[in-house]
């Protein structure tokens, strides 16, 4: 059985290094190196990544192939921020619960997926992934299925540990993200005339797309009823623009996010927003550009990791999620993923974030069950 009193060490240990997205992971993978250097015959290779501080990291044992077991989580986290009441970066231990930054989101997990390899028995294939800047639209993952060795297999059946409250999630929303960029002309405020307000055009804009917003409320697709939110999502996220209270703003910014849902085509939605920003901003200097877009998940019901984990813990029907994860990627690789994890993603993203101690113990229980069946050897 996995010892729980390890997790919670490599835990605390990983926990102490601040893992905001593009920050370096030299340190956290020197710890989880040494975690398992008492297994020689598990094989840790770093490979491609967000950067060269950011690799990937993939820890096996038993050989590459599409049978046995993947883990995968992500070690970075999003910033701490303000309103803590306990330190961010410390694994602090009240009311049964562990309190932390990447306590349920998810670098828990990550500890636990390690120790569960490094007291696994000669079996395999297991493997553990780890990622970087999966917060940042899952750099990481693209990077690597980017470079991924023409041939070589992961394992099928994939578990991802974002905090679900153990509840087996087959499908979640893909996310593009993108900026709307509107140009003007410098002039000095208390003339109108001497310049053209860049703001004021994004303003037509902004109309538009929330148009476009109440207008894809009512779409719905073939997964629509595994969803928390049926419909495909357009928000506007920020904005800039201005350099100083009596200068014609010369240009403006604004950013977009788009939540597809499993099944749509993003470029088919970007090209709405596209047409609706064309006809508001008829005459003014503008463009759109892409930062990245993260695939939806749709993992079958039938799919080994999906059914052997419903059965086991009971679930009778399939869940999806409003958020991202790296399985959207992971798909092109023939991986069939599933979330499945302890802590709630409500909890999520705020101080105090917190997983409690009894999902843990019961994440570890059904996984040493899954290892035992999937990889023909016990945990």
């Amino acid at each position: 059985m996995v010892d729980m009193h390890r997790v919670q060490s490599l835990a605390e240990q990983l926990l102490a290094v601040d893992t905001t997205s593009g920050r370096s992971l030299e340190a956290v993978h020197a710890l989880i190196e040494s975690h398992l250097a008492h297994r020689p015959e598990i094989v840790v290779e770093r490979l491609p990544g967000s950067a060269d501080d950011r690799p990937s990291l993939l820890c096996s044992i038993g050989g590459d192939g599409p049978a046995g077991l993947l883990l995968c989580g992500h070690l970075d986290t999003v910033p701490a921020g303000d309103g803590w009441t306990s330190e961010p970066y410390a694994l602090t231990a009240l009311d049964d619960c562990w309190i932390g930054r990447g306590a349920c989101d998810m670098t828990v997990f990550c500890a636990l997926a390690v120790e569960l390899l490094a007291s696994a028995s000669t079996c395999g294939p297991l493997h553990v992934l780890l990622l970087p800047d999966e917060e940042l639209g899952s750099l990481g993952v693209a990077a690597l299925v980017e470079q991924w060795p023409k041939g070589r297999r992961l394992p099928e059946a994939c578990v991802i540990g974002e905090p679900t409250s153990l509840q087996v999630i087959g499908a979640h929303t893909g996310h593009l993200k993108a900026t709307i960029i509107v140009r003007g002309a410098m002039g000095h405020s208390g003339t109108p005339g001497s310049g053209h307000n860049a703001i004021a055009a994004l303003g037509k804009a902004q109309m538009a797309l929330e148009d476009v917003r109440i207008r894809w409320e009512a779409v719905r697709g073939a997964t629509s009823a595994l969803l928390p939110v049926p419909h495909p999502v357009l928000a506007q996220v920020g904005i800039e623009g201005g350099v100083a209270w009596n200068v014609i703003p010369h240009e403006a910014r604004l950013r977009i996010g788009i939540r597809t849902l499993p099944g749509q085509s993003p470029e088919v939605l970007l090209g709405e927003v596209v047409e609706a920003l064309t006809a508001a901003l008829d005459g003014e200097d503008w463009t759109l550009d892409l930062f990245n877009s993260n695939p939806p998940l749709h993992t079958s019901a039938d799919a080994p990791a999906h059914r052997w984990l419903c059965d086991h813990i009971g679930q009778h029907s399939p869940k999806g999620a409003a958020f991202c994860s790296d399985g959207g990627h992971l798909a092109t690789l023939g991986v069939q993923s599933v979330l499945f994890g302890p802590g709630s993603i409500d909890h999520a993203h705020k101080p105090d974030e917190f997983v409690p101690v009894a999902e843990v113990e019961a994440a570890a229980g059904h996984l040493e069950a899954m290892i035992e069946c999937l990889c023909g050897g016990a945990a």
